[in-house]
């Protein structure tokens, strides 16, 4: 002014980013291997990018060493790829405006059912002693094998656990065969 030279004053300014209010909900913590959880979002001001990771993984014996891990995440779904359970951190990313958000859940993947079908369902025979029957096998609904025979009086029939072959040994009436597949990484045991 006429009267006073100029004067300036300088000041630092932080500007922090906003907390982020999101809630993380996932539709399940349960799912079977190829089943899937829909991750969901509520108050989702901050737009940023969903990504997933996994921790403390521990595997089904047979799941051990498989490919693929545990579960996958694309597209806001964690699918299941082998059997075990999990930790799995679901975050939402940070952006420009908002800090990131996070949420842990704890993931159970389970093996999904097979079936045995007896190629001959209906058979019911009398058999005379030291003869042999073959052809009464089982079939897995997923194809797996190797599928294995017992029988329920070995002293009557005895059955190759391989094949399938009933071999008639001394008499006996109403015996029970079983088929027993013993399924793996990914199916129960039939």
């Amino acid at each position: 002014t006429p009267k006073y030279h100029a004067t300036s004053q300088s000041f630092d300014f932080t500007v922090t980013k906003l907390a982020n209010n999101v809630g993380i909900a996932l539709s399940t913590t349960e799912i079977d291997v190829d089943g899937t959880a829909t991750v969901s979002l509520t108050n989702n001001d901050s737009n940023g990018a969903l990504s997933a990771s996994v921790t403390n993984i521990s595997y089904t014996n047979e799941s051990q060493n498989r490919a693929g891990g545990l579960v996958s995440f694309a597209d806001g779904t964690l699918t299941g790829v082998n059997a075990g359970t999990a930790t799995v951190t679901i975050t939402q990313a940070e952006t420009y405006m908002y800090v990131a958000k996070s949420q842990q859940f704890s993931v159970t993947v389970s093996k999904l059912p097979q079936t045995l079908t007896w190629d001959s369902p209906d058979l019911t025979t009398t058999m005379q002693g030291n003869t042999s029957l073959e052809g009464n096998t089982a079939t897995s609904s997923v194809g797996l094998t190797p599928v294995a025979y017992s029988s329920g009086n070995t002293t009557a029939i005895t059955v190759d656990a391989e094949t399938g072959v009933l071999t008639a040994v001394a008499t006996g009436s109403n015996i029970a065969i079983t088929a027993s597949q013993a399924g793996n990484y990914k199916y129960l045991p039939a």
